[in-house]
């Protein structure tokens, strides 16, 4: 559990002083003490409470960072409940009744002259702080407190696992600050809160990690049959997000991104992001992020983006196409690596220039000429290995299709050997249907609809148990048996059989090699999404 230090137990007071001001006294307040005396008497269900212990704290007092208070600065009431402090030094103190029991009493002094009276202040049940951590108190020696009180807590391994740290017992009231330390650092504290919070008696108040960030808006995943109809929950989603000027106000952040952070519902659990695209001068952004769990039917499962922080860091890293979910390889086809935590490269063939890259369906994408145009994947046994699930998927928008070949437009070519035969090839045949070849069956299935030239469509081939199973735009239209793929590495390559041969011709955007067979809720969740002008993912404040 934490470790808490000096907790004080206490319950904010409204208490009108004898003041130069004329003010009454503020609960977490602020204000100057031009006085030389406090005194009062404590109460508990309305009779003197004697022998309690009575803290005077300055209201930006750190429990932990601080030295001591002195002994003039520390009271323990007598039988009729009465305490006095003498020579007070001239600021602002929260008197603090009640440290370490279920019940106490805490007032913030303001600006006094003379003698501030404290008559008959209750003693009554006290409340606790649930604190979730920021992304960056995972240090030795970091820790929370509340200012001008004893109560601070270290997170221990526990704590940081949860995410999450209490403070117990405090007061009921309004609290203007819960502050963070980054002890190992060396660095400031940080007030946690952008607005005060409650805490009622016995009751129990929640600090989120984000308080710093100026702006939220609403990601709500529609997953109804209104939206994209999942009827079966799912685990590890990649949700696209797109951003634009009219839901999303990028001045509102930081010019590169970096401050923007995507939670759960609970505005605490932080999610992984991965910027595909952002350009905050034409105000347009595509983000990808790693959804714990997406219910099915769910009309408005809602998620939180942040932003608005100048002194944010980097994203915490975080894998969006993670492996332990199945991703062996996410290529986004617009020149970087694959996503996956493998970094495969991809090697364009010399006759692809700069002219290949064009705007895709999700940022940028590769447009081949069907000549020269080819990219090579790495030569690796973890893209097809034996005995795998299997799912390959594209965005593709194919030129004029050409007819009499039964597998003419190569989209994958797997372990190709010398003699140029594949272990496994997937692409487009005769008339613009798709097509795939396992050198297991020695044959080529055709299947699903014509696709039509430069119509965009999103093609799937799974393989899990000895079925094939084809997919146009998140519907299955093909079902047949196939074997398991032998092991081995030999060269594989996109948009071609061999290089120069068999080409493939169009768009190819978000080409994906998952060592999971995806479930048709997922396939037509990922094409509900991702189609330009989805409407089941909305962006609002």
């Amino acid at each position: 559990m934490a470790v808490l230090v000096a907790a004080t137990a206490f319950l904010a007071a409204t208490v009108v002083l004898t003041a130069c001001t004329g003010q009454p006294d503020r609960l977490a307040g602020s204000g100057s003490v031009t006085t030389n005396g406090i005194k009062g008497t404590l109460t508990r269900d309305g009779l003197p409470a004697a022998g309690v212990k009575v803290d005077l704290y300055p209201t930006l007092y750190d429990p932990r960072g601080d030295s001591a208070l002195g002994a003039k600065y520390r009271q323990v009431t007598d039988h009729s409940g009465r305490f006095a402090f003498a020579d007070v030094d001239s600021g602002t103190f929260n008197l603090v009744a009640g440290a370490g029991t279920a019940f106490g009493a805490r007032v913030t002094l303001s600006a006094i002259r003379g003698t501030a009276n404290l008559d008959n202040l209750p003693l009554l049940p006290a409340g606790s702080i649930r604190v979730r951590l920021p992304e960056d108190a995972r240090e030795a020696g970091a820790y929370v407190y509340l200012p001008g009180s004893g109560t601070w807590a270290a997170p221990d391994s526990a704590d940081l696992a949860r995410g999450e740290i209490s403070l117990s017992p405090v007061p009921p009231g309004t609290y203007a600050a819960v502050e963070y330390v980054p002890w190992a650092s060396g660095h400031a504290p940080r007030n946690l809160l952008d607005t005060p919070i409650g805490v009622g008696p016995e009751g129990t108040a929640t600090v989120y990690p984000y308080g710093a960030w100026k702006h939220k808006v609403r990601i709500v995943l529609n997953a109804s049959p209104s939206g994209a109809d999942v009827k079966q929950g799912l685990r590890g989603f990649p949700l696209l997000v797109r951003l634009d000027a009219g839901n999303f106000d990028f001045s509102a952040a930081e010019a590169d991104g970096k401050d923007l952070r995507v939670t759960a519902a609970d505005s605490a659990t932080l999610l992984p992001v991965e910027f595909e695209s952002w350009d905050a001068k034409a105000k347009s952004a595509a983000l990808w992020v790693r959804l714990d769990s997406v219910r099915a039917g769910d009309t408005g499962q809602t998620f939180w983006l942040f932003s608005g922080n100048a002194s944010a860091g980097a994203r915490p890293p975080a894998a969006v196409f993670d492996t332990a979910d199945g991703f062996t390889a996410v290529w986004h086809l617009d020149g970087a690596p694959d996503l996956s935590q493998h970094a495969y490269p991809i090697i364009p063939s010399a006759g692809l220039g700069p002219e290949s890259k064009v705007a895709g369906v999700i940022g940028n994408a590769m447009e081949l000429d069907g000549k020269d145009d080819w990219l090579q994947l790495p030569n690796s046994d973890k893209l097809i290995s034996a005995g795998m699930a299997l799912t390959l998927s594209a965005w593709i928008r194919p030129a004029a299709p050409v007819t009499g070949d039964s597998i003419r437009y190569r989209l994958a070519s797997f372990r190709n050997d010398t003699a140029g035969i594949s272990d496994l090839a997937f692409g487009m045949g005769e008339a613009g249907r798709l097509s795939h070849y396992t050198r297991a069956e020695d044959s080529v299935r055709q299947w699903g609809p014509v696709l039509g030239a430069d119509s965009l469509h999103h093609v799937a081939l799974t393989l899990a148990g000895g079925t094939f199973t084809g997919y146009v735009d998140g519907v299955a239209v093909y079902s047949g048996p196939g074997s398991l793929l032998p092991a081995g590495a030999l060269p594989a390559y996109l948009g071609a059989h061999l290089p120069g041969n068999r080409l493939f011709q169009g768009l190819i955007d978000e080409f994906r090699i998952e060592h999971a067979a995806r479930s048709p809720d997922w396939l037509k969740l990922s094409v509900a999404t991702q189609r330009p002008g989805a409407g089941c993912v909305r962006v609002a404040p």
